[in-house]
């Protein structure tokens, strides 16, 4: 058998399990105060379909943006969440939190 071939193997040189059913892309959606805001949730719903979605929106932006119309399973954090918890330099900040997993 060649290398390639072969299947992927763990430390202890046993065959690795892989997931037959592949993982769902992870999509972080913004949106600013301005008026292309309106079509934020159309934009989620079709990416929910088949994908992981996060939103970041500002507070001038929910005057457009329609929470209620957004899929129900999408996290959505907004400028008021730092603005609220910032008190110092070094504090924990929820933009700073919103990161690619390791």
């Amino acid at each position: 058998m060649s290398f390639s071939e072969s299947e992927p193997l763990t430390a202890e040189n046993e065959p690795l399990q892989l997931s037959t059913r592949p993982k769902k892309p992870r999509i972080l959606f913004t949106a600013s105060g301005s008026v292309a805001a309106i079509n934020f949730a159309n934009l989620c719903h079709y990416f929910f379909l088949w994908g992981e979605i996060k939103a970041v929106v500002t507070i001038a932006s929910l005057h457009f943006v329609d929470r209620v119309a957004m899929p129900k399973d999408v996290v959505i954090y907004t400028d008021e969440h730092d603005r609220s918890s910032w008190r110092n330099i070094g504090d924990n900040l929820t933009c700073i939190r919103v990161e690619m997993p390791k």
